[in-house]
C-alpha cells in the first residue's frame, strides 16, 4: 500500500464540511448521510461497511474528480489517542509498499473531529462476502486470486512489513477479478515486531501468534495458506467462539489436505498450502514471494521483469524448478561433446607445434644445450636457469608466402631452421623478471615474474644464451663475457669448427664471407660463412660468428627470409611504427586509450555506486566470485613465475598478491555493475548462474547449461581450427594453420615448455570466462535500453563482436559463425553457458591437444582432455534430474 500526499493536520472544521440534506429516515448508526462535504474536497456517496475498528465510507475526490474510499475510526474511539496512534502507523507503514495488488492510501485527514484515511476505491467486492455467495473457487479462479495476494504481500514483505491480519475479509476483489490486499491497520514492521502483541483476527493467526510469541513473516504465511484453503474448499480451517478454544484446535487437529474435501486439486497446490500450515515457522515457506514462485505454472520472473522490477538473486535462483533434459537429448548431448573431444585432439594437427615435429622433450633439449655449452668452452656451474619453446619472426613466414609452390607450407615440416626453436638461457646469479609483458587483454598478466628471453636483460657477465632447433642442432649463441682478461698477448684461436658442426653443416662445405651483422656483446674478432643445409640445396644459408678473447660469445643461422628483411628495412620499405607514427600520433593514439579506460572505469565505478546503494548487488555471489578468482588467480601466478632463493623473491610475492588482488576486484566490481542489469531485464540467463553460486552444484539446470555450453565451447574450438585446413582442401593454396600463421599455436607453445604453465592457462580461464560472459550481458543490455526491440539489440551485438574478431586477425569466413554461436549461447542459454563456452574455448586452445600417446607432451592432452569428459559425463548425469540413464521404456522392456 503507498501513501501518495502528505498528512493534514489542524484543519478549520468551518471548511470542512456543508450544510447536510435532511432526510426523513436517516440510519442512526450511519456517521455521515450522502452529500456530506469533508475537508472541503470529499463528498460522501454511501457507507460501505462498519466494523470493530472503523466505518468505511464511498466518497468522491472532487479536487481531483476520482472515487476514494474513506475509512473512519469508530466514535468512541476517535478521541483515543493510542488508536490514533495507530492510524497514523497504518499511513507510514502504508507509504512504504507499492504495488498494483495492495490498496493505495493517499492521505490521512480530520473533519469535525474525525480522523480517517483516505484510500484507494475498489469497484468490487472482498473476498469474504464473494465465498459466502458462492460457496467456493474453482481451481483456476483460486490459483489467480492466490497470485495477486501473494504478489501484493510480498511486496509488503520485500519491505519488510508483516501484514498480521490477512483474512478473506481483508482481500477486495475489484472488478476485473484481481485480488487486492487491504487494510494494513495491524501491520508492523518485521524489526519491531515483539512477543506478547497478539493483534489480529484469532481464526487466522498462527500457532506462535496465539501463544504470544512475535509474529513473523512466516506468520502471514500460514495465514495466506489458511486464505488459499478456504478459497479451495470454502470451509475455515479453525472456526471457534473463542481464543483458547482456537488454540485448542492448533494442539489437538492437523489441517486435512484439500483432495480430501474437493475433487480434482492441483498437487502441487496441495503441497503448497500444507506447506504454509506447517506448525513450525521453520517449515513453512520464508516469505509470501516464495509462496508465489512455488504456485503451479507461475513465471515470477516474467512477471517482475513486465513489472519493472529487479528480482532478487534468490528469487532467481528459485525459478523454473524443473531443468532436466530428456534422456534421448542428454545422451545426444554427451556423445557430441565426447566426439567433440576427439575432433578437437585431431583439430591439433592444422597447429604449428604438430605441423613441425618436436622429437624431442624439453629436459632432452636442455641436456643437449649444455653439451653444446661444454663443447664450446662454458664449463662454469650455473646458478640459475630457464629455457622454452618459441617461434620465428613474421619475415620467416613472410618469405614463405611468397614461395609460389603450392607445397610451402609442407616444407615446414623439413625446414631447417623450422618455425619453431628453443631457448636455454643460464646465469651466474638467479634470474628474476624485473619487469612484465603487455598485451591485449587477458594476456597482459600472463607474463609477470616469468623469466623470458628478454626479461631480465642478458647483460650480466657469465650470462649465456642458446638456441636449437627442435632436433638439437645449435641456431644461435649468445654469451656475455667477463671483461677483465689477465692474460699476456693475444687469446687462442676461436674453435669455429665446433660451432659449424653444432648447428648442423660441413665446414668443408662452406665458404667463407666478410662479416655483416654487429652482435650486441663484448667481441674481438668476427667471422661468416655461406653454404647449405643437407638436404636444402636451394636454400642459402649465411652463418655469422663473434669471439672474444678466442672463446665464440655470439653465432646466428640466417635464412634468406632475415637477409631479405634486413635489406628491405635497410631500404627503408618496412613499416613499423617507429618509422610511420610520429610522436604526435603515438601521443593522440595513448591519449585515446586512456580516455576510453578512464571513461569505462569512472561508468563502472557509477554503476556499482548506484547499485549498491539501491540495493541491487548480489553480494553473495560477487563476494564468492571475487575469493574464487583471487585465490585461484594467485595460485596459477605462482605456477607460473620463475622462483629463486634470493632477496627479489619477496618483491615477486608481492607483485603477483598484488595483481591477484586487482583481479578479483575486478572481476568483483564487474559482477556488481553488470549482474544487477542483466537480472533486471533477462533474468531467466541468471538461473543457472545463481544456483551454482548458491551451492546447488547438483541442480538439473547447472548440469545442462554446462553441458550445452561446454559442447557450444567444442563447437567454437571446431569452427576456428577446422577451418584453416578448408581453403586447402578448397585448392586456395590457403595456410594450413589456423589464423595468421605466425601465431597459429604459439600460445600452446608456453604450456609445451612445462606442465606448470599449462596449469596456469587452466586456472585463470574460467575467469576471464566470467569477465566476458558479463561483458557481452553488459553489452546486449544497453544495446536493448538504447534501440529496443527483440531482435535489433542481438544484431548490433552480433556486429560488434565480429568487428572485435576480425580486427584481431580472424579468418573472414570464420568470424560470423563463431560470433553466431556466441550470441545464441549467450540469449538461448544464459551466462552460465557461456562461461562454460570460453572456459572450454580457451583451455583447449592453449593445450598442446595429441591422441599420440608416444608424443612426449601426450600426457597434459589426455588430462585437459580427461578432465573435459569427465565434467561432461558429471553433468550429463546432473542434467536427467534423477531419471532413468536410458529413460523409462527402455527399462521397462
Amino acid at each position: 500500500m503507498s501513501v501518495t500526499g502528505d498528512s493534514h493536520k489542524g484543519l478549520d472544521s468551518s471548511a470542512e464540511t456543508s450544510a447536510q440534506p435532511q432526510e426523513p429516515h436517516r440510519d442512526a448508526t450511519v456517521r455521515f448521510t450522502p452529500g456530506t462535504l469533508l475537508a472541503g474536497r470529499y463528498r460522501i456517496i454511501a457507507p460501505l461497511g462498519k466494523g470493530g475498528m472503523g466505518e468505511v465510507y464511498r466518497a468522491d475526490d472532487i479536487r481531483l474528480g476520482q472515487p476514494v474510499a474513506l475509512k473512519f475510526l469508530p466514535a468512541a474511539l476517535a478521541s483515543d489517542s493510542e488508536r490514533l496512534e495507530r492510524l497514523v502507523d497504518e499511513v507510514r507503514i502504508g507509504r512504504q509498499i507499492s504495488h498494483p495488488n495492495v490498496c493505495r492510501l493517499y492521505d490521512i485527514a480530520e473533519a469535525e473531529g474525525h480522523h480517517f484515511l483516505v484510500m484507494e476505491y475498489v469497484d468490487g467486492e472482498d473476498l469474504a462476502s464473494l465465498l459466502r455467495r458462492i460457496g467456493r473457487l474453482p481451481g483456476d479462479k483460486a490459483l489467480d486470486i492466490a497470485r495477486g495476494i501473494c504478489a501484493g504481500l510480498a511486496a509488503a514483505h520485500d519491505a519488510g512489513v508483516i501484514h498480521r491480519d490477512l483474512k478473506p475479509a481483508n482481500v477486495m476483489i475489484d472488478g476485473r477479478g484481481h485480488a487486492r490486499v487491504a487494510d494494513f491497520g495491524l501491520a508492523a514492521l518485521a524489526s519491531s515486531v515483539a512477543g506478547g502483541d497478539r493483534s489480529g483476527t484469532p481464526s487466522y493467526m498462527a500457532p506462535e501468534q496465539l501463544m504470544g510469541e512475535a509474529a513473523s513473516l512466516r506468520s502471514d504465511v500460514f495465514a495466506l495458506g489458511l486464505v488459499v484453503r478456504e478459497m479451495l474448499t470454502g470451509q475455515r480451517v479453525f472456526e471457534a467462539k473463542s481464543v483458547d478454544a482456537i488454540r485448542a484446535l492448533h494442539a489437538q487437529s492437523k489441517p486435512l489436505g484439500l483432495s480430501s474435501s474437493v475433487k480434482d486439486v492441483d498437487p502441487d497446490m496441495e503441497r503448497l498450502v500444507l506447506k504454509c500450515l506447517s506448525r513450525d515457522p521453520k517449515d513453512r515457506p520464508a516469505s509470501a514471494r516464495v509462496v508465489l514462485l512455488s504456485l503451479p505454472g507461475g513465471d515470477a520472473l516474467q512477471a517482475a521483469v513486465l513489472a519493472g522490477e529487479t528480482p532478487s538473486p534468490e528469487m532467481v535462483a528459485a525459478a523454473a524448478e524443473v531443468g532436466d533434459l530428456r534422456p534421448a537429448v542428454a545422451w545426444a548431448c554427451l556423445v557430441s561433446a565426447l566426439l567433440g573431444l576427439v575432433l578437437a585432439a585431431l583439430a591439433g594437427k592444422g597447429l604449428m607445434f604438430r605441423s613441425a615435429p618436436l622429437p624431442k622433450s624439453p629436459d632432452a633439449l636442455v641436456e643437449r644445450v649444455k653439451e653444446i655449452l661444454t663443447r664450446l668452452g662454458y664449463r662454469e656451474t650455473a646458478v640459475d636457469s630457464a629455457y622454452g619453446f618459441a617461434t620465428l619472426d613474421r619475415p620467416f613466414f613472410d618469405y614463405v608466402k611468397r614461395d609460389p609452390s603450392p607445397d610451402r607450407w609442407d616444407k615446414l615440416r623439413t625446414a631447417r631452421p623450422g618455425p619453431l626453436f628453443f631457448y636455454y638461457r643460464q646465469s651466474p646469479h638467479p634470474l628474476f623478471a624485473r619487469g612484465w609483458t603487455t598485451g591485449p587483454l587477458p594476456d597482459p598478466v600472463d607474463e609477470v615474474g616469468r623469466v623470458t628471453r628478454e626479461q631480465p636483460p642478458p647483460t650480466a657477465p657469465g650470462m649465456a644464451e642458446v638456441t636449437v632447433d627442435p632436433v638439437g642442432h645449435l641456431v644461435s649463441l649468445r654469451a656475455v663475457p667477463s671483461l677483465v682478461d689477465n692474460r699476456d698477448g693475444p687469446g687462442p684461436d676461436p674453435d669455429w669448427a665446433t660451432l659449424i658442426v653444432e648447428a648442423g653443416f660441413d665446414p668443408a662445405n662452406l665458404t667463407s664471407t666478410p662479416p655483416l651483422s654487429l652482435p650486441l656483446v663484448p667481441f674481438d674478432l668476427r667471422s661468416a660463412w655461406v653454404g647449405v643445409y643437407a638436404g636444402q640445396p636451394d636454400v642459402p644459408m649465411r652463418l655469422e660468428a663473434a669471439a672474444f678473447h678466442g672463446r665464440p660469445v655470439w653465432f646466428e643461422v640466417k635464412g634468406p627470409w632475415a637477409l631479405a628483411a634486413a635489406a628491405l628495412q635497410e631500404a627503408g620499405a618496412v613499416a613499423d611504427v617507429s618509422r610511420t607514427a610520429t610522436p604526435n600520433m603515438l601521443a593522440i593514439a595513448m591519449t585515446i586509450t586512456l580516455v576510453v579506460v578512464m571513461a569505462l572505469i569512472a561508468a563502472g565505478s557509477i554503476l556499482v555506486w548506484r547499485n549498491i546503494r539501491l540495493k541491487r548487488v548480489d553480494r553473495r555471489g560477487a563476494v564468492r566470485l571475487a575469493h574464487f578468482a583471487f585465490f585461484t588467480f594467485l595460485f596459477a601466478m605462482l605456477l607460473r613465475a620463475d622462483h629463486a632463493l634470493a632477496a627479489d623473491e619477496y618483491t615477486l610475492i608481492i607483485l603477483l598478491v598484488g595483481v591477484s588482488l586487482y583481479v578479483a576486484v575486478f572481476l568483483w566490481g564487474c559482477y556488481v555493475a553488470m549482474e544487477p542489469a542483466v537480472r533486471r531485464r533477462w533474468p531467466h540467463m541468471l538461473i543457472s548462474w545463481s544456483r551454482l553460486l548458491s551451492g546447488r552444484f547438483t541442480d538439473p539446470f547447472v548440469g545442462r547449461d554446462v553441458l550445452l555450453g561446454g559442447l557450444a565451447g567444442l563447437a567454437l574450438f571446431a569452427v576456428i581450427y577446422f577451418s584453416a585446413a578448408l581453403p586447402t582442401l578448397l585448392g586456395m593454396g590457403g595456410s594450413p594453420y589456423a589464423g595468421d600463421p605466425d601465431t597459429a599455436g604459439v600460445r600452446v607453445l608456453s604450456t609445451l615448455s612445462s606442465p606448470r604453465h599449462l596449469a596456469y592457462f587452466f586456472l585463470r580461464s574460467p575467469v576471464f570466462a566470467v569477465v566476458y560472459a558479463l561483458v557481452f550481458a553488459f553489452e546486449l543490455y544497453l544495446l536493448q535500453i538504447i534501440v529496443g526491440g527483440l531482435w535489433r539489440p542481438r544484431v548490433l551485438l552480433f556486429l560488434s563482436i565480429l568487428a572485435t574478431f576480425l580486427g584481431i586477425g580472424a579468418p573472414a569466413l570464420v568470424g560470423p559463425i563463431a560470433v553466431g554461436i556466441l550470441v545464441a549461447v549467450l540469449v538461448r542459454l544464459g551466462v552460465l553457458s557461456t562461461v562454460t563456452m570460453f572456459f572450454v574455448w580457451m583451455t583447449l586452445a592453449r593445450t598442446p591437444l595429441t591422441l599420440d600417446l608416444s608424443a612426449w607432451y601426450a600426457g597434459r592432452s589426455f588430462a585437459v582432455l580427461g578432465f573435459f569428459a569427465v565434467m561432461f559425463i558429471a553433468a550429463f548425469y546432473t542434467s536427467l534430474g534423477g531419471k532413468p540413464l536410458f529413460g523409462k521404456a527402455l527399462i521397462e522392456d
